[in-house]
């Protein structure tokens, strides 16, 4: 018994000490991020790219802020680009937004282009094969953006700058949640997001975010990126993967974060949450099964070090200060790390500080209960093959190859066998007339 007693304590110690580790570990991630951030955006003013760049953006549905995200694609501060919105239908209510705003810019050259339902892949990946099908010579960078996210008017400068450095094989941003109303799955997904963007960094295995992403067009064709698409569910993390087998580095690029207006029910919250993490389960299973199990250890390290201190001092026993000392210490990861965040949301988007300021508390002192959450879902994503997106209904396998496409309208459009393609729908290509115009 006494040997036994002794491996427990010696197993518990050691765990209580990993525990403190990964805690320092991460909120030291936190204080470099930030000072990376800092870092980048001081050197803005030098980011002088040239080259033809086209900017995709897949769109579907009203996004939230529609007209001021359109708006914010028009107004880049870049010499040479134009934009294509892709769209799945010209009864997609998206194409009169589109059209409105476009019309305010004649002197930018922008497509609307109609590319059909998608009936053996993710509709956003359906778009963009279609949507890259055949491009002018002349182009040098390719770049997509979301149509929920409000990118700043040097994020397409910013976004290409480094790309003529041959050991980068992608740049990219990332999303930062506005919640558009004070409520709990807003806060939460708001505050867990942003948590997961602070582990990007300069050398770090970043991952593409596909709302804000860019790579050479040269360099998009000699890596098979369409290729790797077709009958995919997801366009960024399998071009991550394709990153990391041909061993090129993700950049980071603080400059591109974008904002992205937020307003989520519970259903949907969860709906979202799971999307995420078993696209990561399907295309990256290594990150995903990592970050399950640091994602399961900081959460069960910290509620057993709660309750062992309850225990302990309810019982009154003299190491009382052992357990206690491990839950101070990672509550105050938690707590430096929200710090951070509040901090940077206020330095990366002072346009929405009051709308950021209602997840400040839940940044600052919620981290325990975002945890779990976090973990709830993470957990709930190693089940099944079958998602929601857009209202449109997707089987996968377990290589997150698409194997049902049902649309709203509930009946399938495909199952995919060994049979021929279906004929797609005839690609319509929009432009309004104007000098340039390919």
């Amino acid at each position: 018994m006494a040997c036994m007693e002794a491996i427990w304590i010696a197993v518990s110690a050691l765990l209580a000490v990993l525990a403190v580790v990964q805690g320092v570990l991460v909120a030291a991630q936190a204080y470099e991020h930030r000072r990376f951030t800092h870092s980048r955006l001081r050197s803005l003013d030098s980011y002088r790219p040239t080259g033809k760049a086209i900017l995709f953006v897949p769109c579907r549905g009203r996004d939230l802020g529609l007209a001021a995200n359109l708006v914010a694609l028009f107004e880049q501060d870049y010499d040479d680009y134009e934009i294509r919105f892709l769209v799945e239908t010209p009864e997609d209510p998206v194409c009169l937004a589109i059209m409105k705003v476009a019309a305010k810019y004649p002197d930018r050259v922008s497509r609307l282009v109609f590319t059909g339902k998608a009936t053996d892949c993710g509709q956003k990946v359906h778009n963009l094969l279609r949507g890259t099908e055949s491009l002018p010579e002349d182009v040098k960078y390719l770049a997509f953006a979301d149509s929920d996210a409000r990118p700043r008017s040097y994020w397409l400068r910013a976004l290409v700058h480094r790309l003529s450095n041959d050991c980068i094989g992608a740049t990219t941003g990332y999303r930062w949640f506005v919640p558009m109303r004070r409520t709990t799955p807003n806060l939460l997904v708001t505050s867990v997001n942003a948590s997961l963007g602070m582990l990007l960094g300069s050398g770090n295995p970043n991952i593409v975010w596909g709302g804000s992403w860019a790579i050479r067009y040269d360099r998009f064709q000699q890596l098979g990126v369409r290729d790797a698409w077709r009958k995919k569910l997801n366009d960024d993390l399998v071009v991550t993967g394709i990153m990391r087998r041909a061993r090129l580095r993700v950049e980071y690029e603080p400059a591109c974060a974008v904002a992205s207006p937020l307003n989520l029910s519970y259903s949907q919250m969860l709906d979202f949450a799971r999307r995420q993490y078993l696209q990561a389960r399907c295309y990256l299973p290594g990150c995903w099964r990592a970050g399950f199990l640091l994602a399961t250890f900081s959460m069960a390290a910290f509620y057993l070090s709660l309750s062992a201190t309850m225990i302990a001092w309810r019982s009154g026993s003299a190491s009382a200060w052992a357990p206690t000392m491990i839950t101070l210490t990672l509550c105050t990861s938690w707590i430096y790390r929200g710090f951070h965040r509040v901090r940077l949301s206020r330095e990366l988007f002072p346009d929405f500080e009051r709308q950021l300021r209602t997840t400040r508390w839940l940044d600052m002192f919620g981290g325990p209960l975002a945890a779990l959450a976090n973990w709830l879902v993470f957990a709930a994503s190693a089940f099944g093959h079958r998602l929601v997106w857009r209202d449109i209904h997707y089987e996968l396998d377990r290589r997150g190859t698409v194997i049902s496409v049902r649309h709203k309208e509930g009946r399938p459009l495909r199952r995919v066998s060994a049979a021929g393609r279906p004929t797609p729908e005839p690609e319509i290509d929009v432009s309004r007339p104007r000098q340039n115009t390919r």
